[in-house]
């Protein structure tokens, strides 16, 4: 849970947010409204990350990514997922 002195509200209570390696990718459409815009499609987007920061506490050997839902009308974008693949 967030506090009144967390300073960036992305970072989830996990410590330093990882860093993408590269730009996300497109992996399919949601048929959902966008909770911010109302626009009607969201998009699954997958991340490489940087194996660093709040990457480091995944467990195995390959390299992380970031899995999210947004919104190609707006800023809107869900928290991220992170897994290694």
């Amino acid at each position: 849970m967030l506090n009144s002195t967390n300073e960036n509200p992305r970072e989830h209570g996990l410590g330093q947010s990882p860093t993408p390696d590269g730009p996300a990718e497109m992996v399919s459409t949601i048929d959902l409204q966008c909770p911010n815009c109302d626009s009607q499609t969201l998009f699954m987007l997958r991340v490489k990350l940087k194996d660093e920061g709040s990457a480091q506490l995944l467990k195995g050997s390959r390299s992380p990514v970031g899995e999210y839902i947004g919104c190609a009308a707006c800023p809107y974008a869900s928290p991220m997922v992170m897994r290694r693949e």
